[in-house]
């Protein structure tokens, strides 16, 4: 058999023959190179995640919509309707309670805004009160949080922006066990506005109160009826304080409770009394709500933005734009004014905030002409206290840009018979070229009325003699920005606990706040705040939700 001749290619058709060769490899590579990108996004995604505790936690919210759907329907003390047996089945929550890489230099895990803290003496049981997604509870030092009261609604009476979810203070006793805390939540964040997104800060109904078990259950409100709506709803509270002379509870005769509300309309008294029946409601125990009239005709509409109650009965106030006043009779005669005579200040503008440190030594974070400053007020149980700015390196002029009235927070811990460490927080800043922005978290000890960074906590010097902070005093690298909340609890420094409550949740440090040490304890928390949601044109399971502060997350 003759073998056939092979005819050789010409050029161009070798040309062409490996192009096509080359254009086949191409493709090839290319499809290898997306497979491998989805598995590596996918890998991503699931970075961290730990599917037994997902596994563990579905378990327990389908074991709880059974035994709601089995439950008799009830009614809280308070009227307020708590969920009906057929209500879990009719939504589905699908999230997110937190988000992952959320903004700060390691990229934590954050929630929405949380607007106050209360930490037990452990560090181990704490409330956050949040900006739209009511109170929430922990018993694990922040590891898991569960909701306080159900997201039970209350009645308006004027109507409005308001809703007992938004929340802008606490005032925890912690007892034995969240079934004996006595708490009071201030509703309302401040200041109160809206938009026409739904992204602003929404009013209150009055202050709740629960003197019984907190953490029974999601369909349980354990909430007193008696919230000061008629005069409190749609106002922010800045703080809550008690008088210390209070045994908590008692509802009359010289240990009567007495609260009094700092509010963006002025000062309220809360009194505990035995009320009787009425209206629908049976005789009970309640808290009555009236005006400090003596402030009020001083400085109409005034917001009180900070009190601290003094042991020897002085009450201490900062009203926005004007200053410090103080009474010693809880205004049955008018207000003395503190700041405008004594403080070395041109013009103190906006909210205020105080913090106190042993004794009678009382810290006052404010703005004075346009920069912020601290100052100190070594007695403020004299007649006339002296209220001197702080001096040495000062507070840093980024505390704050623009955000004086939202982000805005000071703690005080004593270190020495001479020396506070002084805590600071505003909004945000970059620490370093090319990093993400952290929280404008500041730690200083004040020695002889002077500021300067603490060696070993915001200390520039590289470890172990300092703490090779970036900045001076700047410890917030790894918090995300807008500070609301400072907290100090547990053992002394150098492993003091600081809990940070901001607009991307809970951080924690158990090394005194030295820089690079925080940690997100967001777990469970589903207080986000979306702006706006939106499904996919075609794909029903492909939702986008914008979140305030906290960029679009897409499921």
């Amino acid at each position: 058999m003759t073998p056939k001749r092979r005819v050789r290619l010409g050029q161009k058709a070798r040309r062409a023959a490996l192009d096509e060769s080359q254009t086949r490899a191409a493709a090839k590579a290319a499809k290898r190179g997306r497979a491998r990108d989805r598995t590596s996004y996918n890998e991503r995604l699931v970075e961290g995640v730990d599917h037994r505790a997902l596994d563990e936690a579905m378990a327990r919210v389908l074991a709880a919509q059974d035994e709601a759907a089995a439950a008799p329907r009830r009614r809280s003390r308070g009227g307020a309707r708590a969920f009906p047996a057929a209500a879990p089945g009719r939504w589905v929550p699908i999230g997110p309670s937190v988000v992952r890489r959320g903004q700060a230099m390691d990229r934590p895990r954050v929630s929405g805004r949380v607007r106050d803290l209360q930490v037990d003496g452990t560090g181990t049981r704490a409330y956050a009160a949040t900006a739209m997604g009511g109170v929430w509870y922990t018993n694990d030092g922040g590891a898991t949080w569960s909701p306080v009261g159900g997201w039970a609604e209350r009645s308006r009476v004027k109507g409005g922006s308001a809703n007992a979810q938004a929340c802008g203070s606490l005032l925890v006793v912690f007892n034995s066990s969240a079934g004996h805390d006595f708490v009071l939540v201030g509703t309302g964040e401040p200041s109160p506005s809206t938009t026409a997104t739904g992204e602003g800060s929404l009013g209150g109904v009055g202050v709740l109160v629960a003197n019984r078990d907190v953490n029974a259950g999601a369909a349980t409100d354990p909430w007193e009826p008696d919230t000061g709506i008629t005069g409190l709803e749609g106002l922010g509270i800045f703080r809550l304080v008690r008088s210390p002379a209070s045994t908590v509870g008692s509802n009359a005769g010289p240990t009567q409770d007495v609260v009094v509300a700092c509010t963006t309309n002025g000062a309220w008294v809360g009194r505990r009394s035995a009320l009787a029946a009425g209206g629908g409601l049976p005789a009970r125990d309640g808290f009555t709500w009236t005006k400090m009239a003596t402030l009020q005709t001083r400085y109409p509409g005034i917001s009180v933005t900070d009190a601290v109650w003094l042991s020897g009965g002085r009450l201490l106030m900062a009203l926005a734009n004007v200053g410090l006043v103080y009474t010693d009779d809880l205004g049955a005669t008018p207000p003395v004014d503190v700041v405008a005579s004594q403080a070395p200040a041109t013009a103190l503008l906006g909210n205020m905030s105080l913090a106190a440190a042993v004794g009678n030594r009382v810290y006052l974070l404010a703005e004075d002409a346009g920069a912020p400053k601290l100052w100190q007020i070594p007695d403020a149980t004299l007649a006339a206290p002296a209220v001197n700015a702080c001096g040495g390196t000062g507070l840093p002029a980024t505390l704050w840009p623009n955000q004086r009235d939202y982000d805005q927070a000071v703690a005080v811990d004593v270190i020495s018979g001479t020396t506070d460490r002084v805590y600071v927080g505003g909004s945000a800043i970059q620490p370093r070229a090319g990093t993400d922005y952290g929280a404008s978290l500041w730690c200083f000890d004040v020695v002889a009325g002077n500021l300067a960074a603490s060696p070993t906590i915001s200390g520039t010097a590289a470890p172990p003699a300092g703490a090779g902070a970036d900045k001076a005093g700047l410890i917030g690298n790894n918090v995300h920005g807008d500070v609301h909340a400072i907290r100090l609890t547990g053992p002394a420094a150098p492993r003091r606990q600081v809990w940070i409550g901001c607009d991307g949740g809970v951080f924690v440090s158990d090394r005194s706040g030295r820089v690079q040490t925080f940690a997100a304890v967001n777990t469970g928390m589903a207080a986000l705040q979306p702006v706006f949601v939106r499904s996919h044109p075609v794909h029903g399971h492909m939702v986008a939700a914008g979140l305030q502060d906290n960029g679009t997350q897409v499921r």
